[in-house]
């Protein structure tokens, strides 16, 4: 071989070797691209969630404790009893009423 056929040789050579580096660049472009792409889409819905998450906490301070519902329960409670005992003294009183309105039916009569 003279020397022009090694340059043709070593001009493939060089050919195919920027060939080969341009397909790995755009390939590792395209995957640069796709990871950026991904990136992109899971910020997005970590600062949404992050969102969802604040408005969450601020919605649960709101909400009454473990001690304020037991205060509430005991309320009720007392409440409970009370109406326990005017339902009592209605139940006695209706008695009274009803023996007194017989009395009166039989004095009439």
């Amino acid at each position: 071989m003279d020397y022009k056929g090694w340059i043709d040789t070593l001009q493939f050579l060089i050919m195919s070797a920027v060939g080969v580096w341009m397909y790995l660049e755009r390939k590792n472009d395209k995957a640069h691209e796709r990871i950026t792409a991904l990136e992109t889409v899971l910020e997005n819905n970590i600062a949404r969630h992050a969102d969802r998450l604040m408005k969450i906490e601020t919605q649960i301070e709101g909400l009454p404790s473990q001690n304020d519902i037991g205060k509430v329960y005991e309320r009720v409670q007392s409440i409970d009893q009370r109406i326990s005992h005017i339902e009592g003294q209605f139940v006695g009183s209706n008695h009274t009423l009803n023996l007194i309105h017989e009395y009166l039916m039989k004095e009439k009569s």
